[in-house]
């Protein structure tokens, strides 16, 4: 099943540091707004009908990395 989404603005900020020659820590969000959109969605695996509006879509995402080498 597709999401619904209208469209889509993404905003995304990171950050990088090397503590040591071998050794670097990383950190980056990304913030995205999907928009309003009608959902009309009949059927489907549940044979359930959604019908109505998503007032906002907002999506949020993290990540973490180590890096660590020779």
């Amino acid at each position: 099943m597709p999401l619904p989404l209208d469209r889509q603005r993404r905003y995304a900020v990171s950050l990088q540091y090397q503590i040591r020659k071998d050794l670097t820590l990383g950190a980056a969000y990304l913030y995205m707004h999907a928009g309003d959109a009608p959902v009309n969605e009949s059927g489907g695996v549940l044979a359930v009908s959604f019908k109505g509006e998503m007032d906002s879509a907002d999506f949020h995402f993290f990540a973490l990395n180590l890096n660590w080498g020779l």
